[in-house]
This record gives structure tokens, C-alpha cells and sequence, in this order.
């Protein structure tokens, strides 16, 4: 069988996808990835084949542009999205520039399958005129206000989800149905304890820590002498909220003074915004999570969903501050199971940095809430286990 993998242009969202695409390829099927340039790199990899789409067109500077004139459509106040809401420009403008490249690359290597990103707004159309199954993939808890509606519409059915006219022109351009749900089925990859309710034809598998390849240094082999905190920002915060997205160092001064060492995993763009470090600070950049959390006591970030699942599986507790799009809702479902503590940013300050991280080191509570949600997902069926179910779909 051959099933072709559709990710959004951007790293951390390939990177959820990746070991569902192993797990197709272990089982001895033909894997294909289409994706635009920013993430080809992130693809091969992870050691994927992957096809360029879009040419020139740039999903994450259009959206940069884009948001940063319109900063309140950085998140979700009324807990709602939709194509037909203003954030949906950029992902429409991607669809129609990837469209072409996908049907021409569908019609000559011909999966049984697409597995896509909820944000590909193309891939419901791709699969349309392939004719075959088209499987939504959860980029994270809050997919729902970014993907193409459940049934055409909202997950609560507060009312129809009405696409914009371009979207519509381009999908009738294929013939392709527009305003409908056609995903046979939507791979969620968060446990029970960290989805919303309510979705129908969820497929839920367990999550795999992949966080990008890299070499591990020597040191990361020492067992830490004192807790180890590690502190990331993402990939994607700043590139879309500038220096004001950056509150790291707000963290650090609530961590100085604390017996700990501290370990910041970030980009090279973050690691160029920061001060002065704490005395036995380490910066890292290029370091897989998954390599560098097991050894951690806590984890401190903006609440991402790659970072913040990774660290779930793990067991690792977690003290988030989130700060755009869907980083809220992450925060506040992983601060539901007792797993983690969600500071708002404007009451981020060092004596709530420090009240936070002390509750994280030395309360039993947190720690033990962690470790009920790692055997939470221990539990889920794996990735190859999924991949049964979704050969199935395409085999009926």
C-alpha cells in the first residue's frame, strides 16, 4: 500500500506525524511525504522521502505577516476557528498554491492513502479526486479550530462552518466536495486526559517522543548531580510574536537561586535573545527533547504540543506559560490532570516562577499526577497497531 503523508510547513508539526510514518514503513508499505521547502529538511531527516510542493510560497512568512498586523488573531478568546474566520487567509493562500503540485503528484504516484495535517487545507481535496481515504492527523488538542469544521461545522454545532469563497472557487475547481467532513477518521495522538470532548471518529494512538534528529553530547550520558530543569521556547513563539513572545528570561530569574541546573533548549534565533544566564546554565540548540527530558525533573516552556506531549510520555511534570494560539488550551487540559501548573504571562514574575518550580521539585503531587498520566498513554494502542486500522480503511 502506498500512503502519502501531508504535514503543515512547519517542523514541530512533521515531527507529531513521524512516527505514524515509520510505523507504515516498518509494516512494509510505501511512505511518500509532499510538503513545502521550510520543512523538507525536518522530513528526510527523520528519513522520509519527501516530494517539494508550492514552490516558492512560504506557509509561515505569509502567516508571520499576516498575524503580526492582526496580533488578537494570535489566539482563540472566544474559543473559536474556522475557515471561515481571518486567521484562515494564510492556510488558504498555501492550499491553493500546493494544490496543483498535489494532484499532480497523486495522479502519477497514486497512494491508497492520505494522512494529513488538520492545517492542509488541500488534503481533502487531494483525496477527493484521488478517490481514496482521507485521514485527518491531530497537530494537537485544539485542531478543531483550525481544521475545515466537523461536518461543516463547529465542534460544539453551535452553528455551520461557511467557507470563504476562495476556498470554495478552489475546491470546485477539481471538483472536489466543499463544506463537508470527508475524513474517514482523525489520529489523535494525546491520551483521554488531554483531548476535548465530543469529537466523533476520534482514532487515538499512542504518542512517540520525536522531536527532531541531532547528536547527543557526551555529557547529557552523566547522571545530573543536582534536579535538572530543562527550559524551551519552541520553534515558533517568537517567529510569529517577536521579542514580546519571548519571556525566558522572566523564567530564569525566578529559577536563579534555586538548587537546580538548568538547561535551555532553543532555537538559535532565541538563544541570540537572551541576557544574562544564571551561574551553571546550559544553552543548547539542535538537542532533541526527547533526548535531553528523561533526565530532567520538570520541564518549563510556552506550552507547544510537541514539547509539552513529549515530556507527558515521559512522565516529566511541567510548569507552562502559554502565550498564543492553541498553547492555552494545551496548558490549561495538561494543568487539569495535576500533571503541570499554567502561569498566564501577565502574572509571570519571578516569585511566581519560583513558587511554581518549587511546587514542581519538592510536591509529591505533581510528580505522582505526571507518572498517572504516563501510564495513561503507556496504554494507548501503538502506532502500529493505528496502522491496521487505517490499512483497513483503504482496503474496504
Amino acid at each position: 500500500m502506498r500512503v502519502l503523508f501531508l504535514p503543515l510547513a512547519v517542523p514541530s508539526h512533521s515531527f507529531l506525524m513521524t512516527p505514524l510514518a515509520w510505523a507504515f514503513r516498518a509494516a512494509g508499505h510505501e511512505v511518500r511525504v509532499a510538503a513545502q521547502r521550510k520543512v523538507l529538511a525536518a522530513v528526510s531527516g527523520a528519513g522520509l522521502p519527501v516530494s517539494e510542493t508550492g514552490g516558492d510560497s512560504d506557509f509561515q512568512s505569509e502567516a508571520v505577516a499576516f498575524l503580526r498586523q492582526r496580533p488578537q488573531q494570535l489566539h482563540h478568546a472566544d474559543g473559536r476557528g474556522a475557515p471561515g474566520a481571518g486567521p484562515a487567509e494564510p492556510w488558504i493562500r498555501t492550499a491553493e498554491a500546493c494544490a496543483a503540485d498535489l494532484v499532480e503528484l497523486g495522479r502519477s504516484w497514486l497512494p491508497d492513502l492520505v494522512v494529513a495535517d488538520s492545517m492542509v487545507y488541500a488534503a481533502p481535496l487531494l483525496a477527493d479526486v484521488l478517490k481514496v481515504p482521507f485521514v485527518r492527523f491531530s497537530w494537537g488538542p485544539d485542531w478543531p479550530k483550525t481544521g475545515l469544521g466537523m461536518g461543516g461545522r463547529h465542534v460544539d454545532d453551535r452553528e455551520p462552518v461557511r467557507w470563504p469563497q476562495r476556498l470554495l472557487d478552489l475546491y470546485r475547481a477539481y471538483g472536489a466536495r466543499t463544506e463537508v467532513d470527508t475524513a474517514a477518521c482523525t489520529v489523535d495522538p494525546f491520551p483521554p486526559s488531554l483531548q476535548l470532548p465530543g469529537l466523533a471518529g476520534r482514532l487515538t494512538v499512542r504518542p512517540v517522543p520525536y522531536n527532531g534528529s541531532g547528536t547527543v553530547p557526551a555529557w547529557l550520558a552523566e547522571p545530573p548531580r543536582r534536579p535538572r530543569i530543562c527550559v524551551t521556547w519552541g520553534t515558533n513563539t517568537t517567529v510569529y510574536m517577536g521579542d514580546h513572545g519571548f519571556r525566558v528570561p522572566a523564567v530564569l530569574a525566578g529559577l536563579a537561586g534555586l538548587d537546580v541546573e538548568i538547561v535551555l533548549a532553543l532555537s538559535e534565533a532565541d538563544r541570540d535573545r537572551l541576557g544574562t544566564l544564571p551561574p551553571g546554565a546550559r544553552v543548547v540548540t539542535g538537542l532533541p527533547l526527547d533526548q535531553l527530558l528523561p533526565t530532567c525533573t520538570a520541564l518549563v516552556s510556552q506550552g507547544g504540543a510537541a514539547g509539552l506531549i513529549s515530556a507527558a510520555v515521559l512522565g516529566v511534570p511541567q510548569l507552562t506559560v502559554p502565550m498564543m494560539a492553541d498553547q492555552p488550551t494545551n496548558a490549561q487540559l495538561l494543568a487539569g490532570t495535576g500533571a503541570g501548573i499554567a502561569l498566564e504571562p501577565d502574572r509571570l514574575n519571578a516569585g511566581t516562577v519560583r513558587a511554581a518550580a518549587e511546587r514542581l521539585l519538592h510536591s509529591p503531587e505533581p510528580r505522582a499526577a505526571a507518572e498517572r498520566l504516563r501510564r495513561e498513554i503507556e496504554q494507548l494502542p501503538p502506532p502500529s497497531a493505528v496502522v491496521d486500522r487505517l490499512t483497513a480503511l483503504a482496503d474496504a
